[in-house]
């Protein structure tokens, strides 16, 4: 009888042990698999922060190239089909300043040979340049992005210049202008948009700079190889 209870004891023990560990298990098992859910969960969130840093990087990006640069000075001048933001002046009939800005763009600049066949029309044959020049044809792009008043229009120039490398002012002696394509001077409103092609008396051979000014605020340059 001693020997039965022994052993009933022993068994009981031995029972009592292996519960014990395959709650020891278990438990090591649950906080292990906690362990992965978090550090899956940290990873993915990692992931996401690091995607959505990239996408606000890529759009921010993007908005910085829709708005154009202000860096277009003599001593700077954007590249040509580069946008150039400017600030926009007017007044109204009581001699209120209003404002706003615009985009300016300068792109497909050809020259000499190139350039007089463009202006050349059935009606009209460019006349020659003066010495030391040759004519230039560009297109120009200028856009009201907006303004403080929906309902005043404001006059957008043709006051296009021609400057050589050292400074100097390219005399524009004869008036000449691309027909059918003109860029359209005159007033537009906010949100719209004024585009054409102007021509031009340049440095023959030479790289020169092409100055857009509206007579009041708006500048910009634009560099020509």
């Amino acid at each position: 009888m001693r020997n039965f209870l022994l052993a009933g004891g022993m068994a009981a023990v031995v029972l009592l042990g292996a519960c014990g560990a395959e709650e020891a298990t278990e438990d090591t098992t649950t906080e292990e698999a906690v362990e992965e859910t978090f550090e899956d969960d940290v990873d993915e969130e990692s992931e996401t922060t690091e995607g959505n840093t990239e996408e606000a990087s890529e759009e921010d990006s993007a908005e910085e190239d829709s708005a154009g640069t202000d860096e277009a000075t003599r001593s700077s001048p954007a590249e040509l089909g580069e946008t150039v933001s400017v600030e926009v002046v007017t007044y109204d009939d009581n001699g209120e300043r209003l404002a706003g800005t615009g985009n300016v763009t300068v792109d497909n600049v050809v020259r000499g040979a190139e350039a007089v066949e463009i202006l050349t029309t059935e009606y009209m044959d460019p006349d020659p340049a003066d010495d030391g020049q040759e004519w230039a044809v560009f297109d120009l792009t200028f856009e009201l992005t907006e303004f403080e008043d929906d309902d005043h229009a404001v006059l957008v120039s043709e006051n296009i210049e021609i400057f050589k490398e050292d400074g100097s002012n390219v005399s524009q002696d004869t008036y000449m202008w691309v027909e059918d394509d003109e860029f359209p001077a005159g007033e537009i409103y906010s949100g719209g948009t004024a585009s054409g092609k102007v021509a031009r008396a340049v440095p023959e051979g030479e790289p020169f700079l092409i100055k857009y000014n509206d007579h009041m605020e708006a500048e910009a340059f634009f560099r020509v190889e």
